[in-house]
């Protein structure tokens, strides 16, 4: 039972044969927060059950409905601490299709602020059911009236950085100006992006609001893995040029540094994507390989887990990041 201070969730999925069932109507679901509040952890709790309840149906059933599953949530979409709109279209929804989870749709309707200028947010999601020839049984004894479970995947050979897109978010042009020729000039002198191209991804827009500043940084790489790193303004104000120098200069010098310690690290996922990855490699039908950074980060990470893997027993499953056991 969830409770004020919980700081756990216990996630158990049961198999069970499911009936097809034709939604009764094509209105999303709707979740609104009264302030801007993350809309994307609250996506993050919920995205395993929509998954499970996809992959708990038989093949057979789910060709029977090609109706996405609709979610609308409102409140914030580029606040702290968060994954950002930007980040989840481009960086981890790719990476979830890579890994076998069903096609999503993301449409930002408008973005959330919070700090010294809060606005909610929207988001319409959409989640496709995956092709019957994509779903097997868990185990080759099954039947394929059996519930299937996600497929096994690796994640290995990242390859070598070959672009770089820049999301900026910003109030005027002016401060997005200054900040794209900010942080070209930072990438230029790092010597593992020195010889890579960048360019404006066309996610860019402006906020109207110059306390409303966003960034993202993300690395493609030659065998199609994507690794991001963002970061928001401070929300202060912007009266003069000696602010925004140093607005963006705060922006630039925080996320080209995180970046490129990103891209150092060798791996094919970056830090925020490993934490949300294991749910799914616990509900994989099989062995998993991620090929991760065995440095700092890589420490950090095994001592977090250790305690909580259990799970990989409960389920039968072996988890493996190379780089951290």
């Amino acid at each position: 039972m969830s409770r004020v201070g919980c700081r756990e969730v216990v996630f158990r999925p049961g198999r069970r044969n499911v009936r097809p069932v034709e939604p009764a109507v094509s209105r999303p679901e709707v979740i609104q927060l009264q302030n801007p509040g993350s809309v994307w952890l609250i996506w993050q709790a919920i995205f395993p059950y929509i998954v499970h309840s996809i992959f708990a149906a038989t093949p057979s059933i789910s060709s029977l409905s090609s109706r996405p599953f609709r979610i609308t949530l409102r409140g914030g979409t580029n606040v702290p601490k968060s994954p950002s709109s930007e980040y989840m279209q481009q960086v981890f929804v790719p990476l979830c299709e890579r890994i076998g989870l069903p096609k999503v749709d993301i449409l930002v309707l408008r973005r959330g602020w919070a700090g010294s200028a809060p606005e909610i947010g929207e988001v319409e999601i959409s989640v496709y059911p995956p092709s019957p020839s994509s779903l097997r049984p868990a185990h080759p004894t099954l039947t394929r009236n059996t519930p299937s479970l996600l497929q096994p995947f690796h994640l290995h050979d990242r390859g070598s950085i070959t672009h770089i897109s820049m999301t900026i978010i910003a109030g005027s042009h002016a401060t997005q100006s200054l900040l794209e020729s900010q942080l070209r000039a930072a990438l230029s002198v790092r010597p593992i992006l020195s010889s890579v191209a960048a360019t404006i991804h066309a996610a860019s827009a402006l906020s109207h609001d110059e306390r409303r500043l966003y960034t993202l940084l993300v690395a493609n790489t030659s065998n199609g893995y994507r690794l991001g790193r963002d970061q928001l303004g401070s929300g202060r104000k912007i009266t003069s040029e000696a602010d925004r120098a140093r607005v963006v200069r705060e922006v630039v010098s925080t996320v080209v540094r995180d970046f490129v310690r990103e891209c150092e690290r060798d791996g094919c996922v970056d830090e925020f994507a490993e934490d949300q990855l294991v749910i799914f490699q616990a509900l994989n039908n099989g062995s998993t390989r991620v090929d991760a950074d065995g440095g700092l980060l890589g420490r950090e990470q095994r001592q977090r887990l250790d305690g909580k893997m259990g799970m990989r027993e409960d389920v039968g499953y072996e988890v493996r990041w190379d780089g951290w056991m």
